[in-house]
């Protein structure tokens, strides 16, 4: 699949999973599940972590032709944890300029600085390949 990442949601039609058949069981709806590679210039794959956000889904049902089910969901590919902190560094640098030198004390500037790491939630840059599937419990259906 190559599409645009990054606070796009994606949709992706599958064909509808079995109905339950035994009385009393039931199913849930399907999840999605994504592997991402970050893909360099010269074509070389690098496993990184994507993280899927689902927020709906439906279809199915019953009958000799039901319809199709899908799965509404956000692919996010989270920053690794190096530029994460080189980010949080950046802006707390950012911060202490305006601030008087007397007032930054290591303490404060490490509370600070833990801090700014929690709230840093950005998207990578860069080309990515990735690998979407759905899941019926733990099967896979597309």
């Amino acid at each position: 699949m190559d599409k645009q990442l990054g606070g796009h949601p994606d949709y992706l039609p599958c064909p509808g999973a079995a109905v339950p058949t035994k009385p009393g069981t039931s199913r849930n709806g399907l999840r999605a599940v994504t592997t991402a590679y970050k893909v360099s210039a010269d074509s070389n794959k690098k496993l990184v972590l994507s993280e899927v956000h689902q927020y709906g889904g439906g279809g199915g049902g019953f009958g000799p032709n039901p319809e199709p089910e899908w799965v509404d969901f956000y692919v996010h590919i989270p920053l690794e944890s190096a530029e994460r902190d080189a980010e949080a560094r950046r802006y707390l640098a950012r911060l202490e300029k305006s601030m008087a030198p007397e007032e930054i004390t290591e303490q404060a500037h490490q509370r600070a600085l833990d801090r700014a790491r929690e709230s840093v939630y950005q998207h990578r840059v860069g080309h990515f390949q990735l690998e979407c599937h759905f899941l019926d419990g733990d099967r896979v259906v597309l």
